[in-house]
Formats: C-alpha cells, sequence, structure tokens
C-alpha cells in the first residue's frame, strides 16, 4: 500500500515478514516461546499493551539481535526486555511503569542471570522521556544504553498498531530498527487475523495459513 511505499522508498532495505519467518525457522528460536508461555500469564488481557505488543517487539528484538550478531546470553536479554517492558502498566498507566514493571520482573529472574541489572536499568529507562533519560538512570555502560535505544525503538515500531495516521517512524533511533517497519507493519496484520493466542510465528507458510 502507498505507506509501506512511502517507507520503503524513505528507508531502504525493508524486512519482511516472509524474511523474519526464514530467519526463525533456521535459527529455531524457541526461546521465544518459553518467554511467551511465561508471560501471557502475567499480562492483563490488554490489547494495545498485553502479550500482543510483548509478543511482536520481541520479534522485532530478536531480529535487530540476528542483524547485529550478539551473543546468545545478550540475545536472551534482549527478547527478555521486550516481553517485561510494560507489565508494570498492571499498576500504572503514567511514566513511572518502567520502574514499576522491572522491580515486578526482578521476581521472574534468576539472582546470578548474566545481565539482570542491564535488563532492569533498560525496562525502568524505556517510559522516560529521552532528553532525561541518562541522567535519570546513571547510563553509563554502552551495553546498557544501546539495549535502551533498542527497546525504546522496538517499542515504537509496534505503534503501528494504533493505526498509520498515528505512526512516525522518524522517531525511530537506529538504523537496524528502520529496516523493520516493513515487518512491524505486516505482523501487526497477519496477528489481526487470527484468535488470541493462536499465532504460532514459528510455523506460518507463505499464503499465511498455518502448517500441520
Amino acid at each position: 500500500n502507498k505507506f509501506l511505499k512511502t517507507v520503503i522508498d524513505t528507508f531502504p532495505k525493508q524486512m519482511s515478514l516472509k524474511e523474519a519467518k526464514q530467519i526463525l525457522e533456521k535459527q529455531n528460536y524457541k526461546y521465544i516461546w518459553t518467554m511467551f508461555n511465561i508471560f501471557k500469564n502475567i499480562y492483563l488481557p490488554d490489547k494495545m499493551h498485553g502479550i500482543e505488543h510483548a509478543f511482536r517487539t520481541a520479534i522485532y528484538m530478536l531480529m535487530i539481535g540476528v542483524m547485529k550478531k550478539v551473543n546468545k546470553d545478550y540475545l536472551e536479554s534482549m527478547i527478555i526486555v521486550a516481553f517485561a517492558h510494560d507489565i508494570g502498566r498492571k499498576y500504572s498507566s503514567n511514566q513511572d511503569h518502567g520502574f514499576i514493571g522491572a522491580n515486578i520482573l526482578e521476581k521472574y529472574l534468576n539472582a546470578s542471570e548474566c545481565n539482570v541489572e542491564i535488563i532492569k536499568k533498560a525496562i525502568t529507562a524505556h517510559s522516560i522521556e529521552d532528553y532525561n533519560l541518562y541522567m535519570d538512570i546513571n547510563c553509563k555502560n554502552s551495553k546498557e544504553i544501546q539495549l535502551i535505544k533498542w527497546l525504546k525503538d522496538v517499542d515504537t515500531l509496534d505503534y503501528i498498531r494504533f493505526g498509520i495516521k498515528e505512526y512516525n517512524p522518524n522517531f525511530i533511533r537506529t538504523e537496524e530498527a528502520r529496516k523493520l517497519i516493513k515487518l512491524a507493519a505486516e505482523l501487526n496484520l497477519y496477528m489481526e487475523s487470527y484468535p488470541k493466542d493462536d499465532y504460532k510465528i514459528l510455523r506460518w507458510d507463505d499464503k499465511n495459513e498455518f502448517n500441520s
């Protein structure tokens, strides 16, 4: 459509839903489903900020991790951050929902798990405006800053769920995330066509029909 044509003209080298499927099938990222099954029981039913939104942001985050060739531990941290970023909305819809969510998540993380502090810091930071960010969160580590930028970007990518008229891809911060705008549009449309929790993204075929 006109929106996607404009996106492709403005931000070339867009990843499609079909390409994302191929990456998922090739790498067999079962960790996505492990986290999905955990977090679907934590989120309240909420079409805009619930498990469906968290799932899509995890897919975008996974694609960024693959593009940037991050190591396995850091990739898993990226996926956790994406799934967990809005769990604090259960208690607050305001700017502090990131801070609340980080504290909730701590109960579910192994104390010895790699990158625990980075995960908590990223979730806290995602609901803070950029101009306050580094002062409020005290970010000094490049990995922390990068993860925060990616989390903010995958959240922005999925803003397309509110409709094209509300969507401004120029707010996306990183080059790698800008390559996922087409994927975000197609994934939202794809998920709209199936009942809740019935989108087995590892098993779709080229016609958007499930394989048996």
